[in-house]
């Protein structure tokens, strides 16, 4: 039974990794860009928020 189930679930596998259609190079260039540029955005605006924390805290605990 658990031998079955092994040689079916490689077998399933195997079917859906042929199944798999791979971007190009060019696209896989332009969707990497994308996402180097919207974690940079993210970080810009992570450490914009952090920073006015910052001040907003130490405003209000040296008041």
């Amino acid at each position: 039974m658990k031998e079955n189930f092994i040689k079916n679930y490689l077998s399933n596998t195997i079917e859906e990794f042929h199944k798999i259609t791979w971007p190009t190079k060019d696209s896989a260039i332009k969707l990497t860009m994308i996402v180097l540029i919207v974690c940079v955005i993210a970080m810009i605006v992570n450490g914009v928020v952090d920073s006015i924390f910052q001040q907003l805290f130490s405003y209000l605990i040296l008041k």
